[in-house]
């Protein structure tokens, strides 16, 4: 449709059709030009960030990589150290039982230890409570605490408020 204007305005102003073309040839050529070399920038724009984020994507699986690598060799250590404390548990076990085999004595010896120890504990529980059944009923019942620097003795707000609350 541009061509069709322009051969009839270039007819009316006695130009040649052809020089007229030729110039809006050009014209369409140079924005052409020029758009090329915009889109020749905005593909480069796009492969240097494709580019810089495949080399980051690279560098966090190497990271990455290097963790696993990390943690397979602490969980191979700590397996190493079960093994090991796992065979060392069995020849204490067995050194626990020739032991056993060799003294039995000793077994014996503890059990005696441990009944007068309970017994002793008892004795003295048995005191306590012997004790606090010996007091006369009236300290029982009257809730003074013998401990308290007061000694029993009411102060005088508390009376007030006493006093108050019964009138």
């Amino acid at each position: 449709m541009i061509v069709a204007q322009t051969t009839i305005l270039g007819l009316n102003n006695g130009h040649s059709t052809f020089t007229i073309l030729g110039r809006e040839g050009m014209y369409c050529i140079q924005i052409i030009h020029s758009s090329l070399d915009k889109l020749q920038k905005i593909f480069n724009t796009i492969i240097e960030k494709a580019e810089i984020f495949e080399k980051q994507k690279k560098d966090d699986n190497i990271i990455q990589f290097q963790k696993i690598q990390m943690a397979r060799a602490m969980l191979e250590a700590k397996k190493a150290q079960l093994i090991e404390l796992r065979s060392e548990t069995a020849d204490l076990r067995k050194t626990a039982e020739d032991l056993e085999k060799r003294q039995p004595i000793l077994k014996d010896f503890d059990t005696p230890q441990k009944l007068e120890k309970e017994k002793e504990f008892e004795q003295e529980q048995q005191q306590d409570v012997n004790q606090k059944d010996m007091l006369p009923p009236d300290q029982k019942q009257d809730g003074l605490d013998l401990n308290n620097p007061n000694l029993g003795i009411i102060s005088i707000d508390d009376r007030r408020y006493n006093v108050n609350n019964e009138l």
